[in-house]
């Protein structure tokens, strides 16, 4: 079987570097927040801790090698997720970002109507 070798960046057409571009972000969405519901759930059932870290903070560090500030905003995603279920669903459609949801997240806790917030918050 003959493996095609992808072109890099520099030997794509205009067009084509802006439709991999266009492609690759919403693929990028998709994944963060499958990411971000994984978390969530390892978090739930204490994974993280049978496995011999002290937070979920530190397993996203040490054994997902995110950086302090990715692992950050994916664990409050996760958690503004499991209360706001409409987040994931935003996160997946490239409609609301990680940094949204971490500056949304105060707000969203105190809030009367944290719907309105997310939908002003897309984009």
């Amino acid at each position: 079987m003959e493996t095609r070798k992808r072109p890099s960046p520099a030997e794509l057409s205009n067009e084509e570097l802006i439709a991999t571009l266009d492609r690759l972000a919403r693929y990028e969405s998709r994944v963060t927040a499958v990411l971000v519901a994984h978390l969530a759930e390892l978090e739930r059932r204490e994974l993280h801790t049978a496995a011999g870290f002290r937070s979920l903070h530190e397993y996203c560090t040490e054994r997902l090698h995110l950086s302090e500030h990715e692992a950050y905003l994916r664990i409050t995603a996760g958690r503004m997720a499991g209360k706001f279920p409409r987040i994931p669903e935003l996160l997946a459609s490239g409609d609301l970002h990680l940094t949204a949801v971490k500056l949304l997240a105060p707000c969203l806790i105190k809030s009367e109507n944290p719907h309105e917030l997310i939908d002003a918050a897309r984009h």
